[in-house]
């Protein structure tokens, strides 16, 4: 399931603007909850044991009270909009999932009802009841008698939310942005817990392309122009999420054929780096040594082009990975290819995957620390006094990107 920009399409990282959620947009209450990322939130939904909940549980009316994270004026539980009801106005207007703010403010243009800030308030599913709440900003509308009105698309299976009125805006105005990265990766994640059924149909259909094969059309966006000799190319950014989430079910199909795609291809790469892939094929290493080969030589490839152009900057790719915390995970991977160099096969995987730990540690500073905590750099060194050439130059090349400017790690 894709995250929507103002036309309908799937919204492309760096270039749809669009009011996104962040992590600042949230407020997780309950003990053991207050510092855990919202990226790792598990399944939430209406409070549990409601009405009873409100009187009983401290954490959230605390959450709420006037010097409350989330202090409120008015809290209200609003259903859902009946089936026949303001048909007009979600026909006009389009809503979005995860755009309460769009969704409002163009209500708002359509109908004239006024604009209400505050948050939307869920349960925590995998801890007791009224043990843990997360708080979502949020927005909606009022009637002129002050009726609330929700008509942001609801999670499935919630029948109605609890909204709480903000007492006085603590929060920042929120302003229209380009999609980063990471707003990117909430919100795929929030889609997978409000909206399963849908995100698994959508994953369905992604899997479904006729043969099996990679849903491939011709275009010119990734620089493979329609009528071309070259292999056609994935058309959009869903084509890019499709064949990403394909790679992280475990199919290697698109890790072989992009793996002859990319290495000339710059555009088509960036796109795939936005998409997840680095992270994806870093869960396929973990997993295992099938299908390695393709995969560190994709790998290199992606973190190669993404390192390029990027200054004095960390690359995307490693960016990427740092985001989702798996920095480290693709250390230990690649470096477990490295250890296996014997053969002329294993000495080619070893290659890819060094130069790909290479690419990563080029300019960023976490990667490098990474890498130096992990042993990684010693073990490099055997790869040096190997008789392939392209072995040495690829630990040569590793050893230096690992250490440059960092005098505490050399």
């Amino acid at each position: 399931m894709a995250l929507l920009d103002t036309d309908g399409k799937s919204a492309v990282v760096g270039k749809s603007l669009g009011h996104w959620l962040d992590e600042a947009d949230f407020v997780l209450a309950g003990m053991d909850h207050e510092g855990t990322p919202v990226s790792e939130v598990g399944p939430h939904t209406f409070p549990r044991d409601w009405p009873a909940v409100y009187e009983e549980s401290e954490v959230l009316r605390s959450l709420v009270r006037k010097r409350g994270r989330c202090a409120a004026k008015r809290v209200s539980v609003v259903p859902n909009l009946a089936d026949d009801e303001h048909k007009e106005i979600l026909a006009a207007t389009r809503p979005r999932r995860l755009q309460s703010l769009d969704t409002a403010e163009a209500v708002r243009r359509h109908s004239g009802f006024a604009v209400v800030e505050g948050w939307a308030i869920y349960d925590i599913l995998d801890d007791v009841t009224g043990a843990a709440f997360l708080a979502e900003r949020y927005w909606w509308n009022a009637t002129e008698n002050s009726t609330w009105l929700d008509f942001t698309p609801r999670p499935e299976n919630v029948q109605q939310l609890l909204l709480a009125e903000s007492a006085v805006s603590r929060q920042p105005r929120k302003v229209r942005t380009l999609l980063t990265t990471r707003q990117h990766e909430l919100a795929r994640h929030l889609l997978k817990h409000r909206f399963p059924k849908a995100t698994a149909e959508a994953e369905r259909a992604a899997l479904r392309s006729g043969d099996g094969s990679l849903a491939l059309t011709p275009s010119s966006r990734f620089g493979c122009p329609a009528g071309s000799s070259r292999p056609a190319a994935l058309s959009t950014t869903s084509d890019l999420l499709a064949i990403v989430k394909r790679v992280e079910l475990g199919v290697a199909d698109p890790i072989y054929q992009l793996a002859n795609r990319v290495e000339n291809d710059s555009e088509l790469c960036s796109g795939l780096v936005d998409a997840g892939m680095c992270r994806a094929l870093v869960q396929r290493l973990k997993a295992g040594q099938k299908h390695a080969k393709a995969a560190a030589r994709l790998f290199a490839a992606l973190s190669c082009s993404s390192s390029m152009g990027c200054g004095p900057s960390p690359s995307a790719a490693a960016q990427s990975l740092l985001q989702v915390g798996a920095g480290d995970v693709a250390v230990r991977s690649l470096m477990a290819l490295v250890d296996i160099a014997g053969g002329d096969c294993e000495i080619a995987v070893a290659t890819d995957a060094a130069i790909a730990l290479g690419h990563l540690c080029r300019c960023c500073h976490e990667m490098q620390r990474l890498t130096a905590e992990s042993g990684a750099l010693e073990r490099l060194v055997s790869l040096l006094g190997s008789d392939n050439h392209g072995a040495s130059v690829a630990s040569a090349y590793t050893l230096w990107q690992g250490q440059v400017g960092q005098r505490d790690l050399a």
